[in-house]
């Protein structure tokens, strides 16, 4: 399944946190909290703001990063790099028949399955 981003903030905050919880269930809240802090940790390289988005077992905390005095177009653009990141660090942990399974849910559930199969 070919990547996607997401189009607006909304769209973003829901599929991530579908995207914690899912893939959570395959590597476990501890492996995506690793998962998570390694994706942040490369961002960091290229993105300042990412030191204000913290992971808990949850999932993302990302409270302090939205109240950043920053445009909302490069809020957006952390947050998808964060996804194509976190996408292709799950492929290498779990495959590509797993990771897609994941990607269906959170096109799912940011579109209401206009992408999705009904079949998952």
């Amino acid at each position: 399944m070919k990547e996607f981003t997401f189009e607006n903030i909304k769209d973003a905050l829901e599929g991530l946190s579908i995207f914690a919880e899912e893939s959570s269930k395959f590597i476990g809240e501890h492996g995506f909290k690793l998962l998570a802090e390694r994706v942040l940790w490369n961002l960091s390289f290229f993105h300042k703001e990412v030191k204000y988005i913290e992971v808990d077992y949850s999932g993302l905390l990302l409270q302090e990063f939205l109240e950043l005095e920053i445009n909302e177009e490069k809020k957006l653009r952390i947050l998808n790099d964060f996804f194509l990141e976190a996408t292709v660090v799950l492929r290498v942990i779990v495959g590509d028949r797993i990771a897609d399974k994941v990607l269906k849910k959170v096109k799912k559930g940011i579109t209401g399955g206009k992408y999705g199969d009904k079949k998952d």
